[in-house]
């Protein structure tokens, strides 16, 4: 019975903190989507840095990868691999002062991954562990 309880505490703190390395790579994941939308509907020509984060992810990487189902893993993990090229991206538009429509188009597909890796651990968080975003 107390190896019961013991395992069953333990599988309750496993859950707790998968669920909040999910919700707080959410958040670093939809600040990216809103930095990465901002470029791309920018049009006057004088393009800020971005600065697209990935340190909540690279600590709960390891909790991420033992818990997600492979679909959610792999995803979350392809979107944090290109955000290092929408950062490069950016930095060559702002030192050339301007951009053509395929690099705009190349950093709204990141855009579009990232916002799929949210889309997919927002999914996983209310259906499979049935907790709130």
């Amino acid at each position: 019975m107390i190896r019961w309880r013991a395992s069953a505490r333990a599988e309750g703190q496993r859950r707790d903190e998968l669920i909040g390395a999910i919700r707080t790579v959410r958040y670093e994941l939809s600040s990216n989507v809103v930095a990465i939308a901002n470029v791309v509907s920018h049009t006057s020509g004088c393009f800020l840095p971005i600065e697209l984060r990935d340190r909540r992810y690279r600590e709960a990487q390891f909790i991420l990868a033992r818990n997600l189902p492979s679909e959610v893993r792999e995803q979350v993990a392809r979107s944090h691999e290109t955000m290092f090229i929408a950062t490069t991206n950016v930095a060559g538009i702002r030192a050339k002062g301007s951009a053509v429509k395929s690099e705009i188009d190349a950093i709204a597909r990141i855009g579009d991954e990232v916002a799929k890796a949210n889309s997919l651990l927002h999914d996983h968080l209310t259906k499979a562990l049935k907790a709130e975003p």
